[in-house]
């Protein structure tokens, strides 16, 4: 995976409405990571390793922590901040949970979009559905915000477009 340097990205909150709100969040410095857990279970036929199976399917986590230089919705709609859209709350209390099981909590798809500045470079798209946030800890002083939550998914889907 080549390194991707945040300030060549946008981040996008989205919700689950059948023309999305956003909020657009323009990277200044930060990072965002994302971990996979795949379960296994080995079999032992009379005391010796002999098969493994798949075992429970496991959320994928994610951990961002970024400056911000600028927050940015549709035209016409109002600007929520990250920990309105993450809550559903404040400018974001109108957004409709990414998840299309209205029972489960509410949830924000998590956009990534890539375009290098050079011309050989793809631009990739990740998308993280269904992320609740577990833990924030935003700096409104600093512009910053730092959360951690997991995705009802078991990896991100990652789209790469050629520069024609």
């Amino acid at each position: 995976m080549a390194r991707i340097d945040l300030r060549n990205t946008t981040i996008k909150l989205q919700d689950g409405s059948s023309t999305p709100n956003t909020v657009e969040i323009g990277i200044g410095q930060g990072n965002l990571t994302w971990t996979e857990n795949i379960e296994y279970e080995y079999l032992p036929d009379r005391g010796v390793l002999d098969d493994v199976v798949e075992g429970d399917e496991q959320p994928v986590a994610v951990d961002f922590q970024f400056k911000f230089d600028y927050l940015k919705s549709a035209a016409g709609a109002a600007t929520p901040s990250v920990y309105e859209a993450l809550h559903n709350i404040g400018n974001a209390a109108a957004w409709v949970s990414s998840d299309s099981d209205t029972c489960r909590p509410y949830s924000v798809d998590i956009v990534i979009e890539n375009v290098p500045n050079c011309a050989t470079g793809d631009d990739e798209t990740y998308t993280f559905s269904d992320f609740r946030v577990e833990s924030v800890n935003p700096d409104i002083g600093g512009a910053q915000v730092s959360a951690s939550g997991r995705c009802n998914i078991t990896r991100p889907t990652i789209v790469r477009t050629p520069k024609s």
